[in-house]
């Protein structure tokens, strides 16, 4: 039976969008030892160069209202908003103003799990049976789980989401309740996958251990400490905080679209804050768990979360909550959020204390740019900048479509197959029910027309191989290959 829809773009959107660009964070080596860097050391320039780069890459990118908070030697220096939080009721954009993160919730969840082991209520290599008795899969293998595969992505659960909006108060307990018709895709600790639901069995266990619902707890713990006052999983709270309207992109028209908060989503991804309070939560974590003699973390706890412990593709790791890169011994941790209509990134340097939140009432890759490109200018190095893409009839490329035989075929991909087939001089996709159109921008790089908000306009490219094979990339990383 086919996959709704609905359902499948939640699901494959989380899967595009861990297909970041990390190692664009750091340089190559070569770029490293490279002369004429920019002089960030009076502040009031930086300041003023990171503005004008933010500025030009929002409207490069078509985002209608985003804002950035900035951490150096774990501290908020820096909390600036840009643009509209609504077009039609040209209500600016403030630091103050609430956004759903999405996935960037997850680090949130993963420091609630740390703390509980800190009080020595939780092990990580603890089964998940220990604390949730009752916990199945349709897999016998699913009393092998433990916490750590569960924060780490390597639990073999499968990638899955249903963004329904409701708010439930049982609704959490009955998402993990359902898992009992799942199937696990891979044995416990072989193999990485990025699972909503393991996030969602982190926030149960938090709850069950702690004797107060998960969102209670992160309120408690975390919100309240670290003093980010508007900062909640209660959608009518934010709203009357003046919750940002979310945006969606719809064959090239920009279009506000109701956000689907979700309940039984909450500790994967269904966090409501702004950026002055993401940027304190990013200062806690750069100045050791510690924020104005509040700590919510040991040292140690941070480190076990920035150590690998699966490999998702070239430069980029996983460890406990956090994706991780390193490159000439400088470790950079980083998370995507998206809900399909609104955003945020999270990027940490840990060894230069420094953090860069970025929050946007758009899903798109420039949220991703930003927040990495101001990281590189506050190291002190030029920004990446990604391909915006032209198209329609910006788009000047004559494609060669004798080369497109090459790519016509099924893909094998974490989520199934995808197809890719010619209909007359168009290429055209599909993957678990939900089809695509492709304008070539090079012989390799193609731009997604959908009616799905989430991907249309996603840049992705068929690049053959050196052995023969052709492997589909999204954002620079390989997403699939050619059977």
């Amino acid at each position: 039976m086919p996959i709704p829809a609905r359902r499948s773009v939640v699901l494959l959107s989380a899967l595009f969008a861990l297909a970041v660009g990390l190692g664009a964070l750091l340089p190559p080596a070569a770029a490293r030892g490279a002369p004429a860097q920019p002089d960030l050391t009076d502040v009031h320039a930086a300041q003023e160069r990171i503005d004008a780069y933010v500025q030009e890459r929002i409207a490069a990118w078509s985002i209608p209202g985003l804002a950035i908070a900035i951490v150096e030697d774990g501290q908020v220096t820096l909390t600036r908003a840009y643009g509209l939080a609504d077009r039609e009721q040209n209500r600016p954009m403030t630091t103050q103003t609430p956004m759903a993160i999405g996935s960037t919730t997850k680090p949130l969840t993963a420091t609630a799990i740390m703390q509980l082991v800190e009080a020595g209520k939780v092990e990580l290599d603890a089964p998940v049976i220990r604390y949730l008795p009752w916990f199945n899969l349709d897999d016998p293998r699913a009393a092998q789980i433990t916490v750590r595969q569960l924060l780490s992505h390597t639990s073999g659960m499968p990638a899955s989401a249903s963004l329904t909006g409701g708010q439930e108060p049982d609704a959490l307990e009955r998402r993990v309740r359902a898992l009992e018709w799942e199937r696990l895709r891979s044995a416990p600790g072989t193999r990485w996958e990025y699972a909503n639901d393991g996030y969602n069995t982190l926030g149960l266990i938090v709850q069950t251990v702690s004797g107060m619902p998960y969102e209670q707890y992160v309120a408690e713990k975390i919100l309240s400490p670290l003093k980010m006052t508007r900062s909640t999983f209660e959608p009518a709270r934010a709203a009357e905080w003046g919750l940002a309207q979310g945006y969606v992109k719809r064959k090239g028209e920009l279009r506000a679209e109701k956000t689907r908060l979700t309940r039984a989503y909450n500790p994967a991804g269904m966090l409501l804050t702004n950026a002055d309070d993401a940027g304190r939560y990013l200062a806690a974590l750069a100045n050791g768990g510690t924020l104005d003699g509040a700590r919510v973390l040991s040292q140690s706890s941070l480190d076990q979360m920035f150590t690998p412990a699966a490999r998702v593709g070239d430069n980029l790791e996983y460890g406990l909550g956090w994706f991780l890169s390193q490159q000439e011994g400088l470790r950079a941790a980083i998370h995507p959020g998206e809900v399909l209509t609104m955003g945020s990134m999270f990027v940490l340097v840990p060894e230069r204390r420094l953090g860069v939140a970025v929050l946007a009432n758009r899903d798109v890759d420039g949220k991703d740019e930003i927040a990495e490109g101001v990281a590189r200018q506050l190291i002190g190095i030029e920004p990446v900048l990604r391909e915006v893409p032209r198209i329609g009839p910006d788009n000047t490329f004559v494609p060669n479509r004798a080369v497109w035989d090459r790519y016509v075929g099924e893909y094998e991909t974490p989520q199934g197959t995808l197809r890719i087939t010619r209909e007359g001089d168009k290429l055209v996709g599909g993957i678990v029910g939900f089809g695509f159109e492709l304008e070539p921008i090079s012989d390799t790089k193609f731009v997604i027309h959908t009616e799905i908000s989430s991907f249309d306009e996603t840049v992705i490219e068929l690049r053959p191989e050196a052995d023969g094979t052709v492997s589909l990339y999204v954002k620079g990383q390989r997403f699939g290959i050619k059977r």
